[in-house]
């Protein structure tokens, strides 16, 4: 059982950003979500006394006449030895139960590309979780988490192709749905898909005015929040973090155009 995201997940503050992301993509219709970060050390610019901190609710780059410019950014919220934390949790809204949309391939990869891009610049290795929200008639949220599994290792292309299978059968298995309870029979499928993937700890919680279950513990039993500091990229100045992460972001960029670090997109209503 993971301690730091239980404690993490029982907070009032983790309540709270659930409860307002959810309104905020009920009243936009645009994906809304946060960041969450963990305590490190003390930074030396600015230092933090508890465990973790949770940052504001933010919205994507859509807009509520287009729902299909719908994506959500990942930013960079945690400032390593600065300000003594990394990111480890990206939470965002698909919006309503009864029209579920599974988590998209981009949401998968977005596991790994955290991931790689905290141990590139920070030099702190972590697996941050991604997690997919919905909202009922009654306004409860029930949150799908997942997380790679130790050092997962495929190539880009393969994950890729993982992540693209995964998003094909569970959107083909919830195109159908209209209802609340059609959403959570097809929302448990897909975790069931994506354990089956064997690349990612997966767990289903809900979370309302009262907060998240009291066995929350137990579902995030398989879940780490472990980090290890590289020393030669932890130990880097700002300016030579900025040069070599930012080369090797347009080395990346020239050898693959289609490249994009930074956005997980769900798609339309009408896919």
């Amino acid at each position: 059982m993971s301690k730091f995201y239980t404690g993490l997940f029982k907070s009032d503050k983790f309540r709270d950003r659930v409860i307002d992301a959810r309104d905020t993509y009920n009243s936009t219709h645009i994906e809304s979500g946060f960041m969450a970060a963990k305590r490190l050390m003390e930074g030396t610019l600015t230092s933090y006394d508890k465990p973790y901190i949770i940052y504001d609710v933010f919205m994507g780059a859509g807009n509520s006449e287009e729902e299909d410019q719908n994506a959500i950014n990942i930013p960079m919220m945690g400032m390593g030895e600065a300000d003594g934390l990394i990111d480890c949790l990206h939470l965002h809204f698909h919006g309503k139960l009864k029209n579920f949309f599974p988590p998209s391939d981009s949401d998968l990869l977005a596991a790994n590309t955290m991931k790689n891009r905290l141990k590139d610049y920070f030099g702190v290795k972590i697996n941050p979780i991604i997690a997919v929200a919905h909202y009922d008639t009654k306004g409860k949220s029930q949150i799908l988490a997942f997380q790679e599994k130790g050092d997962i290792n495929l190539a880009e292309d393969s994950l890729e192709t993982i992540a693209k299978f995964y998003e094909n059968k569970a959107y083909a298995d919830a195109s159908n749905v209209t209802s609340d309870r059609e959403g959570y029979q097809a929302l448990k499928r897909s975790s069931e898909l994506l354990e089956k993937l064997d690349l990612f700890n997966v767990a289903i919680f809900s979370c309302d005015e009262k907060g998240v279950p009291k066995n929350i513990g137990r579902k995030l039993r398989n879940f780490s929040s472990e980090h290890k500091i590289i020393p030669e990229l932890f130990n880097l100045t700002s300016d030579e973090r900025n040069e070599k992460f930012f080369q090797q972001f347009i080395d990346d960029y020239h050898f693959n155009e289609d490249l994009d670090l930074n956005y997980m997109q769900m798609p339309s209503e009408d896919w």
